[in-house]
């Protein structure tokens, strides 16, 4: 089982918090709900961010709609095929990830991870659990993930060294990031595995355009404790409990008295 804690129920609770845990959205989405006046707490619209809220003795409401009881959690990951946008909805009507999904995680309310460019593959993370996913997406956590590329010619010993170091993109530098060597000589090269701690919008595109490379291909296999493994193109995987107790250990590290960081 989880080792996540559980909320006492005499104790009260941020209502971004709250709303997190019952896989409706992020902390930071629901401060957004909260201010657009979408929240009511007791029958009363509340636009008061890091407000506390007893969840058993009061009401809460999202667009009218009290909460009931929370859905069970669910931690997923899937290896997401190239052609599909990371939302739960795309006014476009392009295919999504969530198409890839029984519907009984859908209707739990899953919701992607962080996001994995249209052209792009590997895997994703999907969850119903708002503190499990902000663990992952926090800046401060500075979460390692790591990417196959393939580029249109071998990356030479300068342009590595440019990537590791960091690359401007809108006027601020990349964090430093690690490369691995190529997988086969066979791909002369152009195949190598690259990991950041960032989650810029298109970055390893953006990375490598910026010192003249173009990426053909780009697959995610890790982010931060949990892995791919041998997932087939377009399935999903439960995750085991230890992978998702691997990602709440992150945040007990942080706030740990004895932690460095």
């Amino acid at each position: 089982m989880t080792t996540k804690p559980n909320q006492t129920e005499n104790q009260k609770i941020r209502l971004n918090k709250l709303l997190a845990r019952f896989g409706l959205c992020s902390r930071r989405k629901a401060d957004e709900w909260i201010r657009e006046g979408r929240v009511s707490v007791g029958g009363i619209v509340c636009r008061e961010v890091g407000v506390q809220v007893d969840p058993i003795q009061t009401q809460v409401a999202v667009d009218g709609k009290p909460l009931k009881n929370a859905p069970p959690h669910y931690y997923i990951v899937l290896n997401k095929p190239a052609g599909y946008v990371t939302t739960r909805r795309d006014p476009q009507r392009r295919k999504t990830v969530l198409d890839l999904l029984p519907q009984k995680f859908i209707d739990a309310g899953v919701f992607p991870v962080g996001r994995l460019d249209f052209d792009s593959e590997g895997l994703l993370l999907l969850t119903n659990d708002g503190d499990w996913a902000q663990i992952l997406l926090h800046p401060r956590h500075q979460i390692w993930k790591e990417y196959i590329v393939q580029i249109d010619k071998p990356l030479s010993s300068k342009e590595k060294s440019q990537l590791e170091q960091g690359v401007p993109l809108d006027g601020q530098s990349t964090l430093p990031a690690i490369i691995s060597p190529p997988f086969s000589a066979l791909q002369g090269g152009r195949r190598f595995v690259l990991a950041i701690r960032e989650g810029r919008n298109r970055q390893i595109r953006r990375m490598c355009a910026a010192i003249g490379l173009k990426v053909l291909s780009l697959k995610r296999q890790k982010m931060g404790p949990i892995r791919l493994k041998k997932l087939e193109i377009g399935k999903w995987r439960l995750l085991q409990d230890s992978e998702v107790n691997a990602v709440f250990e992150i945040e007990r590290e942080i706030k740990s008295p004895d932690s460095t960081t």
